[in-house]
């Protein structure tokens, strides 16, 4: 699996937050001149509302639902995956637990499928349980073929191949546009202080 996109890498680094993390200005961010509503406006028609399902067969906006009111880790997984999707999630369960209350409250793990035809939220809950992630705050995704696309192209991780899916984790504010990609192969630990600088910085 490889970690390049070209979505992403065409989009402008603009800064450094150490330990990995690179804030990115993309087209989905909005410019820190304008107001916070049309911040809003403008995150809301890039990510669309398009209607994803998790793991407990709720449906949410995407954008409106799940990216507006936190911020938001998320990562790109399919159950058929047998190496890297179970390692990179019980990563991440880990660097749920070292997040302590502010997960779920300011931050929310979204792990989006790559395989719509055969992940459906009974299978994304199988798959979560057998990682430990399945909880609250971690929202196990799917939807038809043609929405999880369209939400995947809007955050650079979509792929016709499951197997081509691509390891790294997109860590966000949408309403404040403000997004950094981290890399996966660090510690728990330096994902958990990534993350809580981010968390502060928005």
């Amino acid at each position: 699996m490889s970690d390049s996109n070209p979505h992403l890498k065409r989009r402008r680094l603009i800064t450094a937050l150490g330990g990995g993390m690179l804030l990115l200005r993309s087209g989905f961010g909005a410019a820190q001149t304008s107001s916070p509503l049309q911040r809003t406006e403008r995150a809301r028609q890039w990510f669309t509302d398009t209607v994803l399902e998790d793991q407990d067969r709720q449906r949410h906006l995407f954008y409106s639902g799940l990216l507006e009111p936190r911020a938001v880790l998320i990562n790109a997984v399919f159950v058929g995956c047998s190496s890297a999707c179970p390692l990179l999630t019980q990563q991440l369960a880990r660097v749920r637990d070292g997040l302590g209350e502010r997960f779920g409250r300011d931050i929310w793990f979204l792990s989006i499928t790559v395989d719509p035809l055969n992940d459906g939220p009974d299978e994304l809950k199988k798959f979560a349980s057998r990682q430990g992630a399945d909880g609250p705050g971690w929202r196990f995704l799917t939807g038809s073929p043609a929405d999880v696309e369209a939400v995947t192209q809007r955050l650079g991780l979509w792929v016709k191949d499951p197997d081509a899916h691509l390891t790294g984790l997109i860590a966000g504010h949408a309403r404040k546009g403000r997004w950094a990609k981290l890399r996966p192969d660090g510690s728990p630990q330096a994902l958990v202080q990534q993350l809580g600088r981010f968390v502060e910085a928005t």
